[in-house]
């Protein structure tokens, strides 16, 4: 586990984390249901768009219907060592995510039936900022830099799900805490 995570996790009574790309490897559970759509052979890692563009000829429609869809949430697993971080400060953990009504409530199930019911999620419709959460004194990991920016989180880390230096919409510009492994 990265020490400075370690060490900030200990010292805050609140953890916020985002889901997809952070404790979950959804560029990759994307990609596996892409290719199969599509008949080729991307990898997650070769993602550097919102929508898939950059790989396939796909649009936000299709993006978020197959967010929400139960294929998605059948091929999803973790990210390397997001479980084990879970459940070592499991007491402390409020998962805040962004998607449809749908994608959250199968989110949501998902979860519990992978052992974490006790931990809460938190909801923010795609068009919201996740500054509307409080996270004032806490820590915030997202994949985001957005996100990350407008949050008032005390302390605050970028997850980059792959250790390289591609350059992805959601993660250009950030010059903060990065960390690459749970």
């Amino acid at each position: 586990m990265d020490k400075r995570l370690d060490h900030i996790s200990k010292k805050c009574t609140k953890i916020f984390i985002d889901a997809d790309g952070v404790l979950l490897a959804s560029n990759d559970a994307m990609c596996t249901l892409l290719n199969e759509i599509y008949k080729k052979n991307h990898k997650g890692k070769e993602v550097t768009d919102w929508n898939y563009t950059n790989l396939y000829p796909t649009n936000s429609i299709e993006v978020e219907k197959l967010f929400e869809s139960e294929e998605f949430f059948r091929v999803v697993k973790f990210t390397h060592g997001a479980k084990r971080f879970l459940t070592r400060y499991r007491d402390k953990i409020v998962i805040v995510t962004k998607g449809t009504i749908t994608n959250f409530i199968r989110k949501r199930y998902w979860f519990n039936k992978n052992g974490f019911r006790d931990i809460p999620i938190i909801a923010i419709p795609l068009d919201m900022s996740k500054n509307i959460i409080n996270m004032h004194g806490g820590l915030f990991i997202d994949d985001c830099t957005v996100n990350l920016r407008e949050s008032n989180a005390t302390y605050k880390f970028m997850f980059s799900e792959y250790n390289d230096n591609v350059k992805r919409d959601w993660c250009k510009d950030w010059r903060g805490n990065k960390i690459y492994k749970w």
